[in-house]
């Protein structure tokens, strides 16, 4: 893509900063910049080892960037892009949504788009709006409603560590719940340990040895995190299981915002548990492998 004023990409973090984020932000929204630099470990926190950042420069000055988390191997999930007003509607925004599907191509790539500018974006950038997924979140630092012990209340335990021999119990609850995908992807994997990556944290509810519930979040380890799949065992369904382990869910990324794309069969239960829908301004954008 050719622009009017010479621009180049790069992936390199250092040449981004809390400064650089600031004005971009602010020139992007029309904020006044908060003036507050004092943030030097702001970038190891918001892009940490495993995400990922791209950054548009004009005369070696970050004016547009855009960051993803994934679990490289199944999601890439886009938290944040934006071009800083003096340079919009320039295709900065589009080359960097090309570097992104270029780059994540053969994993699903999913945005919460918020305003009509990017919605726009995203559908130049061939990703589609997905009408059949709801935007549900909550923000960080909210205080919730969460217990400390409900699966204990319940007989069960819950594990961030899964046993080598407890994959096809993973992979069957992945299956009944509907995540085939994901049930692949573990398969494909041949082993949990790419499965649950850096940027992962996995919750395996146990009643005594048996897996029974099974749910994968994928964070940037600072403010946002993804919950990417959630589900409980057929034949316990409808006990409450769900319900807590979301709880631990939360509490676990109580500082962070949690997102999620939630079927429609689903959002009765996540706004239930102070995850509601956000439709006023948020769709959800998607792009499967193969569609680059």
């Amino acid at each position: 893509m050719t622009f009017a004023t010479p621009i180049s990409f790069t992936e390199d973090k250092t040449v981004f900063d809390y400064a650089a984020w600031d004005r971009i932000w602010a020139g992007a929204f029309d904020d006044a910049p908060s003036q507050n630099t004092d943030a030097p470990l702001w970038v190891s926190k918001n892009l940490p080892d495993g995400s990922h950042g791209i950054f548009a420069l004009a005369d070696d000055e970050v004016v547009g960037f855009v960051s993803v988390f994934t679990d490289d191997i199944l999601h890439a999930w886009i938290a944040d892009i934006a071009v800083h007003s003096d340079h919009q509607r320039t295709g900065i925004g589009k080359e960097l949504l090309r570097c992104v599907t270029e780059k994540f191509g053969h994993l699903s790539i999913k945005i919460h788009a918020v305003q009509e500018p990017a919605q726009s974006l995203c559908a130049k950038a061939g990703l589609t709006h997905r009408t059949d997924l709801t935007p549900c979140a909550r923000k960080g630092a909210e205080q919730g409603t969460w217990q400390a012990d409900a699966l204990a209340e319940m007989g069960l335990s819950v594990s961030n560590d899964i046993a080598p021999g407890h994959k096809t119990k993973v992979q069957e609850l992945l299956t009944g719940a509907g995540f085939q995908s994901a049930s692949a992807a573990l398969d494909a994997s041949g082993g949990l340990e790419k499965f649950l990556g850096s940027l992962v944290t996995a919750f395996l509810v146990l009643d005594g040895d048996e897996p029974v519930a099974f749910a994968r979040v994928i964070s940037n380890n600072s403010n946002a995190a993804w919950l990417s799949e959630l589900c409980v065992r057929e034949d316990r369904r409808c006990e409450g299981i769900g319900t807590a382990l979301l709880n631990d869910v939360n509490r676990t990324f109580a500082s962070q915002a949690l997102y999620l794309a939630a079927p429609s069969s689903t959002v009765a239960f996540f706004e239930g548990q102070e995850m509601p829908p956000k439709t006023k301004w948020v769709k959800v954008f998607h792009m499967v492998p193969g569609e680059t």
